[in-house]
């Protein structure tokens, strides 16, 4: 598969005042992919065949920021996106293959075009501070997002397909809080809260051909927790480094009909290092662990 992707954008800063910014652009977002399959054992790809697809779209942006004072500032932020569907889409064309001497002479080509590229729209606002001793931000998102693409894995035919799953909602908040070194020591705490709910039932069709509608309406999207919090702590003494890093993930869910889930789970990490002193030979020697 060859993916061509390429952009035309344009934007510009209007400074109002000296607490006010704004910014404003356009981009033109064009994305090509080419496929030519190569006759083998996969799962519909028994014959040799060419597709190709093409997704565009123009997206707009806006945003601005300003600034109480030297500590806080405010912004609002709006942005159009577009996200292709995988390649995999032009890929298991091929049914009822017939072969004449290993090769095939006669074959149906089933071309997957039921699957368009998503579009979003983000608001996004929200508050930072810049301050002697440590820095954060709070902020607030909602996204609208139309033809939500999602992802299966199938392990029998070792397939991975793309399905458009119709609008969905996705509401959060999320907030950070860094430190600056003091005495050799930082550290770095951030969560976030979201909501991510389809809008509608997703109606599609069995291996037998019969048209089913499944229960997605108000159901959680697949693999979004609805929590995450991090922590980090780092220490310095001259040549020597120290950190220790955590972080929580939330239940998520892995079907459209959150039947199944997996529990929620915590990841730590510890790393230290050593730096010695440049050589004539080496510029920045470093002993790591992990």
């Amino acid at each position: 598969t060859t993916t061509t992707s390429s952009s035309l954008f344009a934007q510009n800063t209007w400074t109002v005042n000296k607490e006010l910014d704004i910014n404003f652009g356009v981009r033109s977002l064009m994305i090509n992919r080419n496929l030519d399959n190569y006759a083998n054992n996969g799962t519909g790809g028994g014959a040799n065949y060419s597709a190709s697809a093409s997704y565009n779209k123009v997206l707009p942006s806006l945003a601005a920021r300003y600034r109480f004072n030297e500590n806080y500032q405010a912004y609002a932020a709006f942005s159009q996106n577009m996200r292709a569907p995988s390649n995999t889409v032009l890929t298991g064309w091929v049914s009822s293959v017939t072969y004449t001497n290993g090769i095939a002479s006669r074959y149906t080509l089933n071309p997957n075009n039921s699957v368009v590229a998503e579009t979003s729209s983000t608001y996004e606002g929200g508050l930072r501070y810049f301050g002697t001793y440590f820095d954060s931000s709070l902020a607030l998102f909602s996204t609208n997002l139309n033809n939500r693409i999602a992802t299966a894995y199938n392990p029998n035919t070792l397939t991975v397909t793309d399905y458009n799953v119709g609008t969905s909602q996705v509401n959060g908040i999320e907030f950070q809080v860094g430190s600056k070194p003091i005495k050799g020591w930082s550290g770095f705490v951030s969560g976030s809260l979201t909501n991510s709910t389809m809008q509608s039932n997703y109606t599609t069709q069995t291996t037998t051909g019969q048209t089913t509608t499944l229960a997605t309406a108000g159901k959680v999207f697949p693999d979004t927790p609805k929590y995450m919090f991090g922590a980090s702590g780092q220490y310095t003494y001259g040549p020597f480094l120290i950190g220790l890093n955590a972080k929580y993930t939330g239940m998520v869910y892995t079907t459209l009909v959150n039947d199944e889930s997996l529990n929620p789970y915590t990841v730590v990490n510890l790393n230290a290092a050593y730096q010695f002193e440049p050589t004539s030979f080496l510029k920045t020697p470093t002993i790591k662990l992990n």
